[in-house]
């Protein structure tokens, strides 16, 4: 029998880690440009795909091969978010500040040579801006100079916090107004004299509900006022830095030898809503933006991730108090995700490790359905989006092979609109595959 549209994703997920070599001082494109050096010493030989039916003999039909722009048809797994979280340093201090609100924003600081922040808005509307400052640390004019661009503008020139204030440990305030035509909003502070500074940021919609504070150098908390302010952790944009990060290295690596990504931790429910509080998309919308930039497509892993621990499923959701209460939020989590990025995401993890004795603690606890019902719910957030399951040990014969393929069929029975199928393959240096336990069909 012929087989027709026949479509084989290879996908092999690949984490680089334990970058030991220290970056010296020189542009993103030198750095970029010594990626071809330095990923040769990974390379262990020539690579390539052989296609063959299930008796061995070479497959003619239609095939199509994902990641064919660069040298190699590999995808990569990553997050934007722990390299960027200690960019430039922080002080703090004792002495009280002059504050009409808020004072304890102002006791700590974030400060560099250069800063730059990417806040997450809605692209279309406006936004007041406002950047807090106060001179803690100099004891005189002129001792710090910087400039502050929002959205590539210039907004502070040459801006001197001390003489601003009038004086040290006061708080002031400067604020512009501005109409977003992007999802973003870029703030950046440039020093030609000592180090710029920043101690929080708002943004605060015109006309709208929503606010983002930011506690610059600090810890998130709630000031006496009882305004929230959260970590900038996550909101660092530090491509500007000309100074070559190691993550900036992992973006040169990658773009280079890559051409797809899937999201490592950003994207599963304990990265975006740990506790039952607002969801926070701040990491993995950095994952976007980068993609977006250099004209990837992104998986995005995992909508559901059945396990009894709070990096699987949090701990808010597994203490629900009944089966019904948690199938509920579970449809609320796939269909809020997938309609927030319809038609910026293509791909999905929907399920993720369903199989016996894997992270089964959901359809024990809410029944089989939802492993389906899932699938529904993510189609009818999105149409087009291609939807996945995904579970590790299911290319060896000496793994759940079948059980996997069971399983999705039965999926499939039920109207779960599954469209691809995820072998989770995590080659570290202790573990390459050995050919000859891999399944043959």
């Amino acid at each position: 029998m012929k087989v027709k549209n026949l479509k084989i994703v290879l996908i092999i997920l690949i984490a680089l880690f334990s970058f030991a070599e220290i970056t010296n001082a020189q542009s993103y494109a030198a750095w970029y440009n010594k990626a071809q050096e330095r990923i040769d010493t990974l390379r262990k030989g020539d690579f390539g795909i052989q296609i063959v039916d299930k008796n061995g003999q070479p497959f003619t039909g239609d095939v199509s091969v994902r990641m064919k722009k660069h040298e190699y048809p590999f995808g990569i797994a990553f997050d934007f978010y722990e390299g960027s979280a200690n960019m430039g340093n922080t002080y703090s201090t004792t002495s009280t500040i002059q504050a009409k609100t808020d004072k304890e924003i102002y006791k700590t600081e974030r400060w560099n040579k250069i800063l730059a922040y990417a806040i997450p808005v809605e692209k279309g509307k406006e936004y007041k801006v406002t950047l807090k400052f106060a001179e803690i640390y100099a004891s005189a004019k002129d001792a710090r100079l910087f400039d502050v661009t929002v959205n590539g503008q210039l907004f502070l020139d040459n801006y001197d916090v001390f003489a601003a204030a009038g004086g040290k440990n006061i708080a002031v305030d400067t604020s512009v107004t501005i109409m977003v035509n992007d999802t973003f909003i870029s703030i950046e502070l440039n020093a030609s004299k000592d180090n710029a500074a920043i101690k929080g940021i708002v943004i605060d919609e015109i006309g709208g509900a929503n606010i983002i504070r930011i506690n610059c150098g600090g810890a998130a908390l709630t000031t006496a006022e009882g305004n929230y302010y959260t970590t900038e952790t996550g909101y660092f944009d530090p491509e500007v830095n000309t100074v070559a990060s190691k993550e900036q290295w992992m973006q040169a690596a990658m773009y280079k030898y890559f051409n797809y990504g899937v999201s490592g931790n950003s994207f599963k429910w304990s990265g975006i809503q740990p506790q039952h509080t607002a969801p926070n998309y701040t990491n993995f919308e950095n994952a976007v933006r980068w993609t977006q930039k250099v004209g990837w497509d992104l998986r995005a892993h995992t909508l559901l991730w059945g396990g009894d621990d709070d990096h699987s499923t949090p701990g808010w959701v597994r203490r629900l108090p009944t089966p019904q209460a948690i199938t509920d939020t579970c449809k609320m989590r796939v269909i809020r995700e997938v309609s927030r990025y319809k038609g910026i995401v293509k791909e999905y993890d929907v399920i993720n490790e369903p199989l016996t004795n894997h992270a089964d603690s959901l359809r024990n606890n809410v029944g089989d359905s939802i492993l389906w019902n899932c699938f529904k719910w993510a189609r009818s957030a999105d149409p087009d989006a291609e939807l996945f399951i995904n579970d590790y040990n299911v290319e060896y014969n000496w793994g759940q092979a079948k059980e996997y393929r069971d399983l999705i069929l039965q999926i499939k029975k039920m109207g779960g609109p599954v469209t691809g199928v995820g072998m989770q393959a995590h080659f570290w240096d202790c573990c390459r595959p050995n050919v000859d336990e891999l399944v043959k069909m």
